[in-house]
This record gives structure tokens, C-alpha cells and sequence, in this order.
């Protein structure tokens, strides 16, 4: 899927910003925000693969284990991806009142 030019934008900023988080990166919440932004735009652009990819890494930085946003956008992307059982485990783990589609 093609992305649009104001997607396509978004996404380069967030890159941009993650470079400017110091090393070691997984020290920083700063790039569990970014890794959750950048995932959130590409799974409303249907690039799940992608939306995955950033959820993970959002999720083993700090506090990303214990965001429920992270855990039901890494669950609704791995729906997507046809990953149920990982699906299934990480939607379960999300505390209640959050709500997904699926």
C-alpha cells in the first residue's frame, strides 16, 4: 500500500526524532512514544507489518510492557498480520476499560 504525502511526512519526522534520542535508546521513554506513534500511523494505513514492527520495539522500551494502548495496537496489528494465538494473548492482556474491534 502506497502511502500518502502528509503519511509519508509523519513518518519521517518521527524517524527524525528518534534519531535525536540519545543512546542507548531503549534507556529513553521518549522512544517508547515514538515507536508507539510511528506504529499507530502505519496501522491506520493498513501497513500492519509495519505497525507491528514498531509496537514491539515500543514495547520493550520503558514502561511499554505496561502501556495498554501498546498492547491492544500490538494485538489489533498482529490480528491483521493472521498472527491469532499472539493476537488473542496480547488482547487478553489488556486491562479493562480499553476495547477493541476485534
Amino acid at each position: 500500500m502506497e502511502l500518502d504525502d502528509q503519511v509519508y511526512k509523519a513518518i519521517e519526522s518521527y524517524t527524525a526524532a528518534l534519531e535525536l534520542v540519545p543512546l542507548p535508546k531503549n534507556n529513553w521513554e521518549t522512544s517508547t512514544w515514538i515507536y508507539t506513534a510511528l506504529g499507530d500511523t502505519y496501522f491506520h494505513n493498513n501497513s500492519y507489518e509495519m505497525a507491528k514492527s514498531n509496537f514491539y520495539n515500543a514495547l520493550n522500551r520503558p514502561d511499554g510492557i505496561s502501556n495498554p494502548f501498546i498492547l491492544l495496537r500490538l494485538g489489533e496489528s498482529l490480528f491483521e498480520c493472521g498472527e491469532l494465538a499472539k493476537a488473542k494473548d496480547y488482547l487478553l492482556s489488556v486491562p479493562r476499560p480499553y476495547k477493541s474491534k476485534y
